[in-house]
């Protein structure tokens, strides 16, 4: 008997293993995924507001 507990318990400590390692991964690509999408959203905004300011500029020296 006590060597099937044994089993048991082992087969428990990893299971718990395996999946807290399969949340970590998750975790860490949701993490990266995030920030990969809000570094892509912050360079949008930068170059549209550059975009926006040159344009401007450019409609200024036109009309100016």
């Amino acid at each position: 008997m006590r060597d099937v507990r044994a089993v048991r318990c082992l087969h428990v400590t990893r299971y718990v293993h395996a999946t807290r390692y399969v949340h970590v991964v998750r975790f860490v690509h949701v993490r990266r995924y995030v920030h990969a999408v809000r570094y892509v959203h912050a360079m949008r905004y930068v170059h549209a507001t550059r975009y926006v300011h040159a344009a401007r500029h450019v409609r200024e020296a036109r009309a100016g």
